[in-house]
C-alpha cells in the first residue's frame, strides 16, 4: 500500500504549512517504521527533496506532472494537508482515496465557497 503526502506548499519555507508537512512526514514515517509498515512518501518541490532525510521518501515535482502523474498509479491514499492543493486525483477506476485536512474554516464563516477564494 502506498500513502503519499502532498507537500507542494513546502516551496514556501517560512510558513506554518511548510512545518506542518515536514513534521507530519517525519512523525508518520517514524510510527510506520515501528510497525514494519510501508513508509509514506512525500510529493515535494524539487528543492525540498532532501528535507526528510532520505530522498527515497520523496517524489520530486516535475513540470510534466501537470499532464501525467505516474506516482498516483500505485497510490492507495493521497493525503492533501490543505484544501487548495494543485493535485487532486481524478475519480477513475483504481484511483486513490483522498484524505483532506482543512486548516481554515474562515471562508465558511464569511459565506464564500472555497472554490471562489483566490
Amino acid at each position: 500500500m502506498s500513502i503519499i503526502l502532498d507537500c507542494d506548499l513546502m516551496r514556501y519555507r517560512n510558513t506554518g504549512l511548510y512545518h506542518y508537512c515536514l513534521n507530519v512526514g517525519i512523525r508518520v514515517n517514524d510510527l510506520l517504521k515501528t510497525q514494519d509498515a510501508p513508509l509514506m512518501k512525500m510529493y515535494v518541490p524539487p528543492n525540498e527533496a532532501d528535507s526528510f532525510g532520505r530522498k527515497d521518501f520523496c517524489i520530486a515535482e516535475k513540470p510534466w506532472h501537470k499532464i501525467v502523474k505516474p506516482f498516483l498509479w500505485n497510490c492507495r491514499v493521497w493525503h492533501a494537508p490543505f484544501q487548495s492543493g494543485r493535485i487532486i486525483p481524478q475519480k477513475k477506476y483504481n484511483s486513490p482515496k483522498v484524505l483532506l485536512t482543512v486548516h481554515d474554516l474562515n471562508p465558511l464563516h464569511e459565506g464564500q465557497p472555497l472554490a471562489e477564494q483566490k
